[in-house]
């Protein structure tokens, strides 16, 4: 996969075919998924456009099924599997206050709320009870998971790339043992 560029966001991905006329089945990995219905174009991670003619939702929130501009067979569609879908930042609305993209949060410097070097986010998963960030920590190959809560994560800049995370939510990492 090409890299991404701060131009535009993933936020999905094409996960197979639909029938035998060129629908895609489509997982996003974001919140309003209103908002994406709003969206009628679809950017690969090449920059290619893909024009969305027809977004069915399907009995999975974060599912839909994708009828694309000039993809009119199954063998289209299964060329597609596995793509990621990105959209031009300047395309999705405004975000809330206290309202993240995951694309802004990779990389983030960690400090403890006492200004300690605790690591960097390498990446944000949500298996369905929140959001959580993966960290590096300083200095090590170790990594570990924090939820991503306004207690556990009570301050976020970034204008300076940091985030301070609560004490009491860091693992104590020592040797080969974690310790919460």
């Amino acid at each position: 996969m090409a890299l991404q560029d701060s131009s535009k966001v993933l936020i999905g991905e094409i996960q197979g075919l639909h029938g035998i006329k060129g629908a895609v089945r489509c997982r996003f990995y974001i919140n309003h998924i209103k908002d994406i219905e709003k969206c009628s174009v679809f950017v690969d991670e090449h920059g290619h456009e893909y024009k969305v003619l027809e977004m069915i939702p399907t009995r999975h929130r974060e599912n839909f099924i994708l009828k694309i501009n000039n993809i009119i067979s199954a063998d289209q569609a299964e060329k597609l599997r596995g793509m990621s879908l990105y959209v031009k930042r300047q395309d999705l609305p405004p975000l809330q206050s206290n309202e993240y993209l995951y694309a802004d949060l990779i990389g983030l410097k960690v400090l403890t709320v006492d200004e300690k070097d605790y690591g960097r986010i390498i990446s944000v998963h949500n298996f369905g009870a929140g959001d959580i960030l993966e960290v590096q920590l300083k200095a090590t190959t170790k990594k570990v998971l924090i939820p991503f809560t306004n207690d556990a994560v009570p301050e976020i800049d970034l204008i300076k790339k940091t985030i301070k995370i609560n004490e009491d939510f860091v693992p104590i990492v020592t040797g080969q043992e974690e310790k919460v």
